[in-house]
C-alpha cells in the first residue's frame, strides 16, 4: 500500500506519527500496526508496543534486570 493510501485510510494515526516526528525529528519512526475504526493495517507484536525498537527479547531481558 502506498503512503498516500495509508494517510487517507488512517488520518489520525498518521497525524500522531507526524507529531512525534516533529518532536523527535532524528528518530527512525516506523508504523507497524494501525487501527482506526474497522480498518486495520499490519499486526501488533506478540507482547504489544515495544518503544525501544529492539525486539521483544530486549524488553524481556531489560525487565528482568530491573527486577533484581
Amino acid at each position: 500500500m502506498k503512503k498516500e493510501q495509508v494517510r487517507q485510510l488512517f488520518p489520525e494515526a498518521c497525524k500522531l506519527a507526524d507529531d512525534v516526528r516533529a518532536v523527535f525529528y532524528d528518530a527512525d519512526l516506523k508504523l507497524v500496526h494501525l487501527q482506526e475504526g474497522e480498518r486495520e493495517l499490519g499486526k501488533p507484536g506478540e507482547r504489544g508496543v515495544n518503544p525501544c525498537g529492539r525486539g521483544d527479547e530486549y524488553v524481556t531481558r531489560r525487565a528482568k534486570r530491573n527486577d533484581e
